[in-house]
This record gives structure tokens, C-alpha cells and sequence, in this order.
């Protein structure tokens, strides 16, 4: 797994006109890769692939907080604008926590300025409008979905 993981990374690194250039997007490549947090292995090769200090590289990931997200976790965007907290987010968030499990996130937006189409909860590119009760049990069963899209 893990020569498999380098091997595609090593690839997409050749292709660049300046990898030492590149490095956040490297460190992007790399968590996508990975599944989530780059592992220490990983910042390791990094360092020694890209003839850059393993403290540098740590100070890069530390210093940009979505390199240190678990991106294997669906994250439920609920928008707690006014219109929609009022329309039913307030209370479809805690629902949402009480019946998702740990493979879920669940990140209270600001206003998305699309009241019209209230309350609203995003899922990745799918969007849920006019969020009711009846609807949440189609949103959880969304986020257990592996093969759903986002």
C-alpha cells in the first residue's frame, strides 16, 4: 500500500516543471493519496524526494490546518444563516449528530445568501433544499453511502 501510494505520487512529482516550487501542492497530492493526514513515512520520502528539511515540511503541514483534516470523513454542511437556522437547521443538527456516525462531519456555515431555496444542508456538490424532517432520513442514508458522490 504504501509503495503504491508513493509510486503515484512519485509520478504526478515528474511531471512538474519545479517540484520544489510546488510543495503545498504536492502536500495536497500527497493527503489525497494518503486518505487523510500524511503520515510520518510519507512526510519522510517528501523531504528526502524533494531535497527539503523534514522540519520544514512538518512547519508546512502545521501551518495549513485542512493538510491535518481526515478527508476520508463526509462533512455535512449546514448553513446557520438565519433563515435556515430558523427553518429547521437548528434542530436537524442535532438529529444529524445523534444518528451519523464518525464517518461524517457536521460544519455549521455561514449564510450561503440562498434563503429562497431554505433550509439548506450540502453534502460535497449535492445540495438538499428546502431541508424538512421527513428529508433527513434521506440525507443520513446519503452520508452512509460509499459509493455516493461527493
Amino acid at each position: 500500500m504504501e509503495k503504491e501510494i508513493l509510486k503515484e505520487i512519485l509520478k504526478y512529482i515528474e511531471e512538474l516543471v519545479n517540484p520544489s516550487e510546488n510543495l503545498l501542492e504536492i502536500l495536497i497530492i500527497s493527503q489525497t493519496k494518503a486518505g487523510g493526514i500524511i503520515p510520518f513515512w510519507l512526510q519522510k520520502e517528501l523531504s528526502e524526494i524533494l531535497n527539503i528539511d523534514i522540519e520544514e515540511l512538518k512547519e508546512t503541514i502545521e501551518f495549513f490546518p485542512f493538510l491535518r483534516e481526515n478527508i476520508t470523513k463526509k462533512k455535512i454542511e449546514i448553513c446557520t444563516g438565519l433563515s435556515c437556522y430558523m427553518g429547521g437547521n437548528s434542530i436537524f443538527i442535532n438529529t444529524l449528530q445523534e444518528k451519523l456516525d464518525e464517518n461524517s462531519e457536521i460544519v455549521e456555515k455561514e449564510c450561503e445568501e440562498a434563503c429562497e431555496y431554505g433550509p439548506r444542508i450540502s453534502i460535497g456538490n449535492k445540495k438538499f433544499q428546502f431541508v424538512s424532517e421527513e428529508d433527513l432520513e434521506e440525507i443520513i442514508e446519503f452520508c452512509k453511502d460509499d459509493s455516493s458522490n461527493i
